[in-house]
């Protein structure tokens, strides 16, 4: 009976003790959350809703460059000629030829229509300098004893390349055929676009930049790690006019080197 008894109570301990462990279904939702962006160009932000405010950088234009006169340039390689003849408009063969030193994208073009005139007189100094006198204007050349000799076309092929270089090189041209002045009628730049890149492997970038629909530029470089590009406008200055020969033209006086 004792025995009976103890057993009971074994059973009873172990089953009257023991509740059973279940494990009930947790679901976790979430609903009507949303994140939208409503951009506007013309203030340059973005209105999200929760209130962040974004810059967005929209479409720039770009209108001309002044420079410190406020008069539009196209860049610092254009500059009026009657400006850069504010202080001398009188150059020997040799001040062309050292303006030019190391200048290798400045052309011109000198079409002679009269080639029976005689030559311009060289310097009484040593007979051997040319003299060559540069006159911008639209109203006609005057001299009592002026011949024309011929058509001349001069412009940059670099961006590097200035309009001063650009008017040394027509003036050296016109002085190589006999001129002793050259009349420009007509100047201005060119602009283009000029873009580069380069990268080694597969990452990749772009830039792009422009002014109008008609003076834009982009381009896209690859590389593995690292990548660059660029892009631009330049202005390429060039000068129109006439190759003249002043028989009546009085040269400054020379300074010859004492030997």
């Amino acid at each position: 009976m004792n025995n009976f008894f103890k057993v009971s109570l074994v059973v009873f301990l172990i089953f009257g003790f023991t509740a059973p462990a279940m494990a009930q279904e947790a679901t976790a939702t979430v609903t009507d959350v949303e994140a939208a962006a409503n951009l506007t160009q013309n203030n340059q932000a973005a209105d999200l809703n929760d209130g962040r405010q974004f810059v967005n950088p929209g479409s720039v234009g770009y209108g001309p460059v002044l420079n410190y006169f406020g008069q539009p340039l196209p860049s610092e390689g254009f500059q009026p000629v009657e400006q850069l003849l504010m202080y001398s408009c009188w150059f020997t063969d040799g001040a062309l030829e050292s303006m030019l030193k190391g200048v290798e994208d400045a052309e011109a073009e000198f079409k002679v229509a009269n080639g029976n005139i005689a030559p311009a007189k060289l310097a009484e100094e040593d007979g051997e300098t040319k003299w060559i006198k540069i006159v911008i204007a639209r109203e006609k050349y005057e001299g009592d004893n002026v011949g024309f000799k011929g058509f001349i076309t001069a412009r940059s092929d670099d961006r590097r390349t200035t309009m001063t270089e650009v008017m040394a090189k027509a003036a050296l041209v016109a002085m190589k055929k006999g001129c002793n002045v050259i009349h420009f009628t007509a100047q201005g730049a060119v602009r283009d676009v000029m873009s580069s890149g380069w990268g080694i492997g597969f990452n990749a970038t772009s830039a792009t930049i422009y002014s109008s629909d008609n003076d834009q530029s982009t381009v896209a470089g690859g590389g593995m790690g690292y990548s660059s590009a660029k892009a631009g406008v330049r202005d390429l200055p060039w000068l129109q006019g006439f190759g003249l020969v002043d028989y009546d033209l009085e040269y400054p006086t020379l300074i010859v080197p004492a030997e």
